[in-house]
């Protein structure tokens, strides 16, 4: 029998060995050592191979803010040599305050749209505050239209409760039947500026216009007349002392004083009722004018007299105050007996 357990002890032993054998060639490892297979990250966004960067976006969040409608003047002014005075002017007389109004539509004339109207009418709307509240706001209304809008309507109601007349013709828009809109749409802080053509006039003045009687020059013979005040592209200020005397006989001959020399001249009458007055002759006294403006304004009115035919006016009909017009210009002067 030990013959037999001797041989299969030797087996045991050379099996147990093997396996031991096997398990150290072959260790067995622990599932949460087991590596993780790396994988490659393909994008979905292909670049034709430029590499492309994840970062965020960068956004300027900065407010652009619209100008207000005085900052918007002056950049036309002096960017597009566009000039708004005589509008803004007439606003600052009526002392109407853009600032106070928000989503409004401004029409804003420029400058040169105003030289078509007659001295007349600038003189009532540039001396008289009433009037120029009526003419600035005839430029505004109360809401924000942009000019494809503006198209919609017939007629549309002002800051002042006026109204103004809206025609298309061949797609651009006619206000009043002659004033254009030469730019449209321009944002501001108080709403929408067109800029057009010519001023808006309220009826009133466009009707008048001062239709002044004529006067005949033998209502004022033998009268002083004082200059007091000269319309012209310009307005001026005169000296009491040293403005403009002028007296007219029956015999075709005027006399007067010029500062502080005396002048003297011939005058005739046409057959449509104007003066015409000859270059003065004058005295050669040395004056020492106050200012310089004094000077420049008697040489100015002098200028004017003896270079136009004049027709003789008088706003209310009576001679208290008469005033000589040419071509739009007016001297006007105070009678005295």
């Amino acid at each position: 029998m030990s013959k037999y357990l001797i041989p299969l002890f030797l087996v045991l032993i050379s099996c147990t060995s093997s396996i031991e054998e096997e398990s150290i060639s072959n260790p067995v490892t622990s599932p949460t050592q087991t590596p993780t297979p790396e994988t490659e990250i393909v994008s979905s966004n292909k670049n034709d191979g430029e590499m492309k960067y994840n970062h965020p976006k960068i956004v300027d969040t900065k407010e652009i803010k619209d100008p207000s409608l005085m900052d918007l003047l002056i950049v036309k002014q002096k960017e597009e040599s566009k000039s708004f005075s005589n509008f803004l002017n007439l606003a600052e007389l009526s002392e109407i305050n853009f600032n106070d109004y928000e989503d409004i539509t401004l029409l804003i004339p420029e400058d040169k749209g105003f030289e078509s109207i007659s001295n007349e009418v600038k003189e009532q709307i540039f001396s008289n505050k009433e009037f120029a509240y009526e003419i600035v706001s005839n430029h505004i209304l109360p809401f924000k239209f942009k000019e494809s809008n503006l198209k919609k309507y017939s007629h549309l109601d002002t800051l002042n409760g006026g109204s103004l007349d809206i025609e298309v013709s061949d797609r651009k828009l006619i206000i009043n039947q002659k004033i254009r809109v030469i730019e449209k749409d321009i944002k501001v802080q108080e709403g929408l500026v067109h800029l057009i053509d010519n001023p808006i006039l309220n009826n009133k003045i466009d009707q008048d216009n001062l239709n002044a009687p004529t006067i005949s020059l033998n209502q004022i013979l033998e009268k002083s007349l004082i200059a007091i005040k000269m319309i012209s592209s310009n307005e001026y200020n005169f000296n009491n002392e040293y403005t403009l005397e002028l007296n007219f006989d029956n015999e075709g001959r005027y006399s007067g004083k010029y500062l502080c020399n005396n002048i003297f001249g011939n005058y005739q009458i046409n057959d449509s009722g104007n003066i015409k007055m000859d270059i003065p002759a004058s005295t050669k006294m040395f004056c020492f004018p106050p200012n310089e403006d004094v000077e420049t304004n008697t040489d100015l009115m002098i200028e004017f007299i003896s270079n136009n035919e004049m027709e003789l006016k008088s706003n209310d009909g009576s001679v208290d105050e008469i005033y000589f017009e040419s071509e739009g210009n007016k001297l006007f002067f105070k009678v005295t007996n």
